[in-house]
């Protein structure tokens, strides 16, 4: 399965690159009235992806990957964010954005938050983590008061502490 996941990661990768040295009209995708840019959501989507396909190729078979290995993802993605985005310096109808490799990099970011999601918290944690979110008080405040003590609390500290976590792995903090 493994040679699977590997044979996708590099098509993918292949597929990226192709995607991002097209010339194309200078015409972004916004939409009417709106300042919402798709091409923002391309450049997430399409890295969500990446980092999937590679946490898919290098995880164990209950999909446990070292720190070491999202270490070298989150280097790997930032290398390669910023080389497909200068590789559009090249191309006619394209440029460097660093908007868009700020989106690259948010893919392999929320891969990073579902990953520890799944690993610390519960099912109804989760869901009660996302009306959190979803400022949906009326389903937080229902999910919230059928929760053990301590799915709240893990709900809580993963709020407080994933997201500084993920920062700290994609600046390159040693793991194991």
């Amino acid at each position: 399965m493994k040679k699977f996941w590997f044979i996708l990661f590099i098509v993918w990768t292949l597929f990226i690159i192709l995607v991002s040295v097209i010339p194309f009209s200078s015409e972004i995708g916004e939409s009417e009235g709106s300042d919402f840019r798709w091409d923002y959501l391309e450049h997430f989507l399409a890295y969500f992806a990446f980092a999937s396909l590679y946490i898919l190729w290098r995880s164990n078979r209950n999909f446990r990957i070292r720190n070491i290995e999202l270490l070298l993802m989150f280097a790997l993605m930032i290398s390669f964010s910023i080389l497909t985005e200068y590789l559009q310096l090249l191309v006619p109808g394209r440029t460097f954005n660093f908007v868009d490799a700020a989106y690259n990099l948010g893919g392999p970011i929320c891969k990073c938050l579902a990953k520890k999601a799944n690993a610390r918290l519960t099912p109804p944690g989760f869901a009660f983590l996302v009306a959190v979110m979803n400022h949906d008080d009326e389903k937080a405040k229902k999910l919230g008061s059928q929760l053990k003590m301590s799915e709240s609390a893990d709900a809580g500290m993963f709020m407080v502490n994933t997201p500084t976590e993920c920062a700290e792995d994609i600046g390159g903090i040693e793991g194991d």
